[in-house]
């Protein structure tokens, strides 16, 4: 899953000497951030994904006395709509299973080609909670609810011995760069046989040139 949070606000935290450091699973993709580590459940039938990845986000600035991290990243999908749900920590604590963005899967199309289900530029709005999640004690949020956070692009293989392509940064209004993350899914509906699928292993790297050597090798070792 190929994801920032919210480009405006990572500028934000950038521009006067701030960092976003991503940890446990999550890299640097292009301007953005990769997540990889997925697993779940698939049903193209039902047109239905419920996809967990491993991976966490930490904005730091402390002038403005920001420190946040965004993790346990989860995306559950039924036919045109969805939600993305993760956890955020700040000083005060974690606040678990946030409803953070709704996604807007109105053009996506469940098909599997050759293992790999592909969702990219996938449009998300925040929820009242994901706004109330940028909010202080003095302004209140910078965020409105319906402001359109980073674009979700998510690659999930339900095939062991699926080919991963580069997928774009995820940013609001447009790809770019290139990770490659494979999770081991279990698949249901019409399309590809029920069964959970050997581990959860992912490859993840900067460009693709190597993408589906580098996953292939990960797979045999933890075989």
């Amino acid at each position: 899953m190929a994801w920032g949070v919210k480009e405006s606000f990572r500028k934000y935290v950038q521009s006067a000497g701030g960092t976003v450091t991503p940890a446990n699973g999550a890299v640097a993709n292009g301007g953005s951030f990769a997540f990889g580590g997925g697993k779940g459940t698939l049903d193209t039938k039902a047109r239905k994904l419920n996809a967990t990845f491993a991976g966490n986000l930490r904005f730091q600035y402390a002038g403005h006395g920001i420190d946040m991290t965004f993790g346990n990243v989860r995306v559950n999908t039924q036919g045109d709509k969805g939600t993305l749900v993760l956890d955020v920590k700040t000083a005060a604590g974690v606040k678990a299973n946030i409803p953070f963005a709704t996604l807007d899967l109105s053009k996506a199309d469940y098909k599997t080609k050759n293992g790999v289900l592909t969702l990219n530029a996938v449009r998300t709005a925040l929820t009242a909670e994901g706004s109330a999640a940028f909010a202080n004690s003095t302004t209140g949020s910078m965020y409105p609810v319906g402001t359109r956070a980073d674009d979700v692009n998510l690659t999930v293989s339900v095939d062991k011995g699926a080919a991963l392509t580069p997928i774009g940064t995820g940013t609001t209004g447009g790809t770019g760069g290139g990770g490659t993350v494979g999770g081991g899914l279990a698949a249901t509906g019409s399309e590809l046989p029920a069964g959970a699928l050997l581990g959860s292993s992912a490859a993840i790297i900067a460009a693709g040139a190597g993408a589906v050597f580098v996953a292939r090798r990960r797979r045999t070792a933890q075989n």
